[in-house]
């Protein structure tokens, strides 16, 4: 005899996670809004795999690159609207950022400024529009932590009309722990030398002598930062990193690597406007764009 399922165990695997939104996709015919917490990485492995597994239903992406304040028009005018049955969206936290307001405190009080999003205060207005005219699209909203909760918060009405939140558990910044311990240990004998340097080399006044570098010594400097990083000596790192800064200012990478020193040293704030330096300079940096992300969900 099966258990009833209000003793069944639920499976919060991320395995289990996509059996169970793969189900509700199924079941879903026509109007719906889903909500999936995942990081960008994961969310395009989801997609991939949903084409995949529902390749009976017709299933597109909309990646909004930038801040927005009507997600209606923007769905509405696609040519495939009509036959459309599942619409990913990704990128609305874009029009969430600017309103994150550092400083504000704690879970409570973080949410709750008086400005509201645009975007927020139109997707509660419009969601009736949403179902009554794109009702044959069911809308799945891949989003960070934060900004779920900043829609829990702000925009309740149209959370309400939601299936649920599918959260996958794997942590943003464990993942980018891991990938950069890999890198960096990958990297570790080739630096060997280097290291050795550092515990030999005199100590000077950097401020008057780093003057009297090359440009082409930045790329060393960020090498050394990434060897102190690498033994969790981040302070160090920081310094090797801003002395690569000071000789190539534009080095969107010391800038990123910087960012990471102070996340990991929790320093939130300073470490996102290390990351928002890097993507002034290359606004397509991926790795600076995620790494900015992890930053305001753990200032969460």
């Amino acid at each position: 005899m099966s258990q009833p399922s209000a003793t069944r165990k639920l499976d919060t695997s991320p395995e289990g996670v996509y059996r169970a939104l793969l189900r509700c996709l199924k079941r879903t015919k026509g109007f719906g809004i889903v909500f999936v917490q995942c990081s960008p990485a994961e969310g395009n492995e989801l997609i991939g795999r949903v084409q995949e597994d529902l390749s009976e239903k017709k299933i597109a992406v909309l990646e909004l690159t930038g801040s927005i304040d009507n997600l209606y028009d923007i769905v509405a005018n696609r040519g495939d609207r009509n036959d459309l049955n599942i619409l990913f969206i990704q990128g609305l936290e874009k029009s969430l950022e600017l309103y994150i307001k550092p400083g504000y405190g704690g879970d409570g009080d973080y949410y709750n400024l008086d400005t509201v999003p645009p975007i927020l205060s139109h997707l509660n207005q419009r969601r009736e529009i949403f179902r009554d005219r794109l009702s044959n699209i069911c809308s799945v909203f891949i989003l960070p932590t934060f900004a779920i909760k900043y829609i829990i918060r702000r925009a309740p009405d149209f959370f309400d009309w939601g299936s649920g939140v599918f959260q996958f558990s794997t942590s943003i910044y464990s993942s980018i722990r891991k990938d950069l311990e890999k890198q960096l240990l990958e990297k570790l004998q080739s630096h060997m030398q280097e290291q050795a340097l550092y515990k030999k080399e005199r100590s000077f006044d950097e401020k008057d002598e780093a003057s009297s570098f090359y440009l082409d010594e930045s790329e060393s400097w960020i090498k050394r930062g990434n060897v102190l990083l690498e033994v969790n000596r981040c302070e160090e790192a920081i310094q090797r990193y801003e002395l690569a800064i000071r000789l190539k200012p534009d080095s969107c990478k010391a800038w990123n690597f910087r960012g990471l020193a102070l996340l990991q040293l929790g320093r939130y704030e300073e470490s996102i406007a290390s990351f928002e330096k890097a993507l002034e300079i290359k606004p397509d940096y991926q790795d600076a764009k995620t790494n900015r992300d992890t930053a305001f969900k753990e200032l969460n």
